[in-house]
């Protein structure tokens, strides 16, 4: 049980991003993935696991449905660019996968559009709710790594209790 901790939502993929929650000024900072090369992944990675966060990384592992064979591999190889660079520089205790119905209903408060021809509302979605409870603007490929990390907020937040 921790007074004080950084919690960190990443939401993988090409336009994915990494937002950070500092749970004690709850001062909200955003940036895109660095995925132009490994290592600029490696980098942003290892700064990001330095304060030894709280890290929840959306689990899609099992893919989208729709997506080509060769864009499920680049993104397949992708997340285990994501998962080896962690396992190195972060602590495994502290990493926890999640998967996406989870944290959204864990952060969203309307009904969500559903399906798979749905996803582009569901994006803009998700970014209008986050804007609305951070009350500031972010983009539609930032909006997923805000939402994962304020469902991870609200998990830190049940274990303070």
């Amino acid at each position: 049980k921790a007074s004080y901790m950084m919690v960190t939502g990443i939401d993988p993929g090409k336009t994915g991003a990494v937002a950070t929650i500092d749970t004690e000024s709850k001062e909200l900072t955003v940036s895109p993935l660095q995925t132009d090369s490994l290592e600029d992944l490696r980098s942003q990675l290892s700064l990001l696991c330095e304060p030894s966060p709280l890290i929840y990384i959306e689990d899609v592992g099992r893919g989208m449905p729709g997506n080509s064979s060769s864009s499920m591999t680049v993104f397949a190889r992708h997340n285990g660019h994501l998962d080896a660079f962690l396992a190195v520089y972060c602590d495994p205790e502290l990493l926890t996968y999640v998967r996406p119905v989870k944290w959204m209903d864990g952060v969203l408060t309307g009904v969500r559009p559903k399906g798979r021809t749905a996803r582009d509302a569901r994006k803009r979605f998700i970014l209008a709710e986050m804007e609305s409870l951070w009350r500031r603007s972010f983009s539609l490929s930032t909006a997923d790594a805000v939402a994962i990390a304020t469902y991870g907020l609200k998990e830190w937040k049940k274990l303070q209790q």
